[in-house]
């Protein structure tokens, strides 16, 4: 789809792909908004996204379902549905769903071309890798899975 055409998705449509612990749905390309932005769906089952940053891109996390622990510059948020998170450029961060249930997030990234396009093959080799460790922020204390930025996305 090129950048001059409106794109008016119903709630299921959209590219879907995974990626580690998540179940992707792509609602608008930076392709689409002329690498202005990028627009996701995360659903994410009990998982850990270690600290992290990006250099060069800006997040917006809305939980749609669920509840999210969020870390942001070492402080913890536990967030319900409706809430939500921005996480400018340059601050270390990451969360978790501690479960039992799953979560759905939106997911809204400035700077797309930071990240790449919304193509299995391009987020998975660069995105996340399961560790085997035990989780940091695991509330009992059990392995989770946690996964971790194999490298920084956008230095």
């Amino acid at each position: 789809m090129n950048n001059n055409e409106p794109s008016i998705l119903s709630q299921t449509e959209g590219e879907r792909f995974s990626v580690g612990p998540f179940a992707i749905l792509s609602r608008v390309s930076g392709t689409q908004s002329s690498d202005a932005f990028e627009m996701y769906e995360f659903g994410l089952g009990v998982a850990t996204v270690d600290y992290h940053v990006h250099r060069r891109m800006d997040e917006t996390i809305y939980v749609l379902e669920g509840e999210i622990e969020f870390i942001v510059e070492g402080e913890k948020y536990l967030r319900q549905a409706g809430s939500v998170a921005f996480i400018p450029r340059g601050v270390h961060h990451g969360f978790s769903n501690t479960g039992p249930a799953r979560t759905r997030e939106s997911y809204l990234s400035s700077h797309p071309t930071a990240i790449s396009t919304n193509t299995s093959a391009r987020w998975s080799p660069c995105l996340l890798r399961r560790t085997s460790q035990r989780s940091r922020h695991s509330r009992s204390g059990t392995t989770k899975n946690s996964f971790r930025w194999v490298r920084d996305l956008n230095p």
